[in-house]
């Protein structure tokens, strides 16, 4: 029989909030969720006396688990299964499953109340949360938020009684404000609150930050220093003399973005109430897009009784990092993707998880500002704590005596043991599931993944698929990825979609891509042109994204391989080899909310019929797109044969293909297809009305063109509208923050738009179905279909 709330014989000694590794209250066990073998791992950790490392169990659940949280009495766990749309509940005495409780799309994060009575679930993709009654595991309430929440925090000011509680969910992404799109300060954070038992919701608003605590230069920019500026959009000022450190070293920006933790904790020494501290990515899209004014670690406070931000707590720990210039082990890394936060239960001591960097850094309150200080001595930068832990960590809890704390790594399914009394000492590290072994088609996708997130390196050759992932130094190859791990692919690009944000990129403000479409799942051949320029065709860009964006010296060596470069061979480096087979079977599309009633099913029918007569021959196929690479393999679209290395052979081609490709510069923008019975050309950039050379933020971000006017004119590389109704906002510079806002803008053969072409009805049922479309949707035909086939 499942235990009710009468039989749990405590309450949670604090606070609770989400996470993937949880501690059970006697500190003896840990229960962790392995997110690609879709098991949880109960491991004994201590015996009140002794440090343990038993794993006890291993037990299947719902596929991809995201979240654990434990009951007070220590005797069941409930977990989160993001595909199953379930919440597992677990025994923690017989290690078995006693109940699957149907929940929203795509669960994230859960808590519990102080007494185990209720445990809140965010469900991601769906815009609500799930309420569940632990007593006899069924949902007794939903909650509807919008947007996509995320973490979830519950107080505990009742000290046991639910009543007097508030929960609160971050939405993972930023919303605009302001000029919107483009700008470090155009969006905030938004934290939801409400009360327990009560529907009505409270949104928080997370503001930008101003100061980041790092400088642009933004000479490019300015009037006086770029005689063929496009807009003045991005001068600091359009009357300040060249050199001026007005422009030169400007202050920049960020808005919280990616919100994936939260926690709450008492402010110590102070009087005040606990303040929910919220880990956040912090974009500034400005240009010049650069390493260090790309991504901030950034650390949101809110005020849990007055339910509004701290203002004065604006936390950026890259700023604090900037004067360690330490290179020896995890000196002088920055905090680059923290995805994670816990404290000890009086607040007085915080760790904070750096995804990419394989590390968690300690942090205490700064009595006078209240900020999360790393570095205490403010004077020995070599004093800041970090603590290494295996591969990209998710999360990361503290016992409640303070002092252990565990990490879950996802990529080397294991678990760190964290000695925070003797910081020195090498941690420990169990397996909480046997990862692949060496060189097989699963540990090929994992090494991929590792080197699709991390913010360091790994080594060079073919080494990395001989040897077991969780002895693959990182650290030791640091300066790859980034420089002293900044960034990763995954900072933009989270779980391989996309951050939602419009960068001001050298080609001008482009959406961050979603990976979902890139290449067909069911077939590695077909693969989208990447770049909505189409300048690039392949993954192998991230390695000029590693060297160009983020500072670092990129997978392919330095000098870096002649074979790796734009439009270049899709296979020859190991780690670039990895990455792109993660990038198709990893990047997975989110499930979207479907229909159940025969009226909404009906509807979606006549949106699909809507999408087949005006939408499919460039967004159909099994990638969602037409984009496709049809072309044998070629260096570099120009004339000089001494620019590149010569053609490397090793892309497949369909047979009759010929190599008739049309380019202005770097861009692809048609293949004639010449059989010697039929000529036909295949267009890659397809200009639907969408670029307005007038528009001030069409400005280029960097390089020799960087304050020109964008790329456009030709059109663009047509985007994946798989999952489309999560990657929102929509359009190469996000015009459009909603699909019924692309209509009047998206431009149809004979100058009309898709408002002007269908009606209200139609209008309404194609959204209806271009909001069901995921991984599970029957596609359509496309022109890269018909062109195949020679049709």
């Amino acid at each position: 029989m499942l235990a009710g709330r009468a039989a749990l014989a405590a309450v949670l000694p604090g606070p609770s909030h989400s996470t993937t590794i949880a501690l059970t209250y006697d500190d003896t066990r840990v229960v962790v969720a392995n997110r690609d073998v879709n098991t949880v791992s109960v491991i004994q950790v201590g015996n009140g006396l002794t440090d343990l490392h038993n794993k006890l169990a291993e037990i299947p659940v719902g596929i991809e688990p995201e979240c654990v949280a434990i009951t007070p009495d220590n005797k069941r766990a409930f977990v989160t299964n993001a595909v199953d749309g379930t919440v597992s509940d677990i025994s923690l005495v017989n290690f078995t499953v006693l109940k699957t409780i149907p929940v929203g799309t795509e669960p994230r994060g859960c808590a519990l109340t102080p007494s185990g009575g209720t445990l809140y679930v965010a469900n991601h993709t769906s815009g609500t949360v799930s309420v569940i009654n632990t007593t006899n595991d069924t949902v007794s309430n939903t909650i509807t938020l919008g947007g996509n929440p995320y973490a979830v925090a519950i107080t505990d000011f009742g000290h046991g009684t639910d009543t007097a509680e508030t929960i609160f969910v971050t939405d993972f992404f930023a919303h605009p404000i302001g000029r919107g799109e483009g700008f470090d300060t155009g969006k905030q954070g938004i934290v939801w609150a409400f009360r327990f038992g009560v529907n009505s919701v409270h949104p928080i608003p997370l503001s930008p930050l101003t100061n980041v605590g790092f400088t642009a230069d933004r000479t490019a920019f300015c009037p006086k220093s770029n005689p063929k500026l496009q807009s003045q959009l991005f001068c600091p000022n359009i009357n300040a003399t060249p050199g001026s450190a007005v422009i030169t070293q400007n202050p920049q920006g960020c808005f919280p973005n990616q919100l994936y933790s939260g926690v709450i904790r008492p402010v110590p020494g102070t009087t005040l109430k606990p303040q929910l501290r919220v880990t956040s990515i912090c974009a500034e899209p400005e240009p010049p897009v650069m390493f260090n004014t790309n991504i901030q670690a950034v650390i949101k406070s809110v005020d849990t009784s007055a339910l509004a931000q701290v203002t004065a707590e604006d936390d950026n720990l890259n700023a604090q990092i900037k004067t360690d210039t330490s290179t020896v082990g995890l000196g002088g890394l920055f905090a680059g993707d923290i995805v994670a936060i816990d404290a000890t239960l009086n607040g007085s001591v915080y760790l904070i998880v750096s995804r990419n960097n394989d590390y968690v850094v300690k942090a205490t309150v700064d009595p006078t500002t209240g900020f999360l200080d790393i570095n205490p001595t403010h004077a020995n930068p070599a004093k800041i704590t970090r603590f290494a832990t295996g591969h990209i960590p998710t999360s990361v809890v503290i016992s409640t005596d303070g002092t252990r704390a565990y990490t879950n790594n996802d990529v080397s399914t294991s678990v760190s043991v964290l000695d925070l009394q003797s910081p020195s000492i090498t941690f420990a590290d169990i397996s909480s599931s046997e990862p692949p072994a060496p060189g097989t088609p699963e540990d090929i996708v994992r090494v991929g993944k590792l080197v699709f997130f991390t913010g360091l390196g790994v080594p060079p050759g073919d080494s990395i698929f001989s040897t077991p992932i969780q002895n693959i130094p990182t650290v030791a190859n640091r300066n790859q990825a980034s420089k002293n791990g900044w960034s990763s692919c995954a900072s933009c690009h989270t779980d391989g979609l996309s951050d939602h944000v419009t960068w001001i990129f050298p080609a001008g403000p482009r959406r961050s891509i979603p990976l979902d479409g890139t290449i067909d799942k069911d077939n590695p051949f077909n693969s989208r042109v990447l770049l909505w320029s189409a300048s690039r065709d392949s993954n192998l860009d991230f390695n000029q994204n590693s060297i160009k964006v983020q500072g670092g010296n990129g997978f392919a060596g330095t000098p870096p391989d002649p074979a790796i470069y734009d439009h270049g061979i899709t296979e020859g480096n190991p780690a670039l080899d990895a990455l792109t087979t993660w990038v198709q079977i990893g990047a997975r599309p989110l499930l979207q909310p479907q229909p159940t009633n025969a009226t909404a099913l009906a509807e979606v029918a006549a949106g699909a019929t809507v999408f087949k007569s005006n939408c499919a021959s460039c967004h159909g196929g099994p990638k969602w797109t037409k984009s496709e690479i049809f072309y044998i393999d070629n260096p570099a679209f120009t004339s000089d044969p001494n620019a590149v290395p010569p053609k490397t052979p090793g892309v497949p081609i369909d047979p009759g293909i010929n190599q008739g490709i049309s380019n202005a510069g770097a861009q692809i923008v048609t293949l004639t297809r010449n059989n010697n019975t039929f000529e036909k050309t295949f267009k890659y950039l397809e200009n639907v009305g969408t670029f307005h050379p007038g528009n001030p933020l069409e400005i280029r971000g960097q390089g020799a063109a960087a304050g020109q006017l964008a790329l456009g004119a030709l059109g663009f590389n047509v985007p994946s509208l798989l999952s489309i109704a999560y990657h929102a906002p929509y359009l190469h510079d996000g015009a459009a923050q909603t699909l019924q806002a692309v209509f009047p803008l998206h431009q149809l053969p004979g100058g009309k738009t898709i408002a002007t072409t269908l009606n209200a009805t139609q209008q309404a049922d194609l959204v209806l179905f271009l909001n069901s479309i995921d991984g599970r949707t029957a596609t359509f035909q496309s022109e890269a279909e018909k062109f195949k086939d020679g049709e």
